[in-house]
């Protein structure tokens, strides 16, 4: 993320020189509370570090590297898509065979996803929002993965 708001400030510190300095300044306090984030995410996940997850969006898979938790399973699933006997009973498996107690997933998947991976596993899954759409306030993204820090580190510890 500080690539991109680096990226972003010398793009558009080119296009308006006139704003450099402002923009400049609005880069470096947003990347302060970007490093807040990465700070707060490594303090609060370092006793899960290497707990073995199921992810069913591809991008969390950084969240997880960064977290320090071990993919044992990516699955992608349209969102349209109906859930297969054949590819239930793949991710089944492989929450049982890596002991997995989390499948982390985005609001667009179903509830009876959830509850076919819940009843027949015991693994919870932690919706979490990829702060991709929805509020226009600045600090949407960072407000939504404090709320995922949060629900993940209550899911981890067996509170979701």
């Amino acid at each position: 993320y500080e690539m991109q708001v680096e990226a972003l400030c010398h793009g558009l510190a080119e296009i308006f020189p006139q704003y450099k300095t402002r923009i400049e300044a609005n880069a470096e306090s947003y990347l302060t509370k970007i490093r807040q984030l990465q700070q707060a995410y490594q303090a609060q996940m370092a006793s899960y570090e290497g707990t073995h997850i199921v992810i069913l969006n591809e991008a969390f898979a950084y969240l997880a590297m960064d977290c320090g938790l071990e993919v044992a399973a990516s699955v992608h699933i349209e969102q349209d898509t109906a859930l297969s006997a054949a590819l239930l009973g793949q991710i089944t498996d492989t929450i049982r065979h890596h002991d997995v107690k989390v499948v982390l997933a985005e609001p667009q998947y179903s509830a009876a996803l959830a509850q076919m991976v819940e009843r027949g596993t015991g693994a919870y899954i932690c919706t979490l929002d990829a702060g991709t759409g929805g509020q226009k306030h600045p600090d949407a993204w960072l407000n939504s993965m404090y709320r995922n820090l949060d629900l993940l580190v209550q899911v981890l510890q067996g509170k979701g």
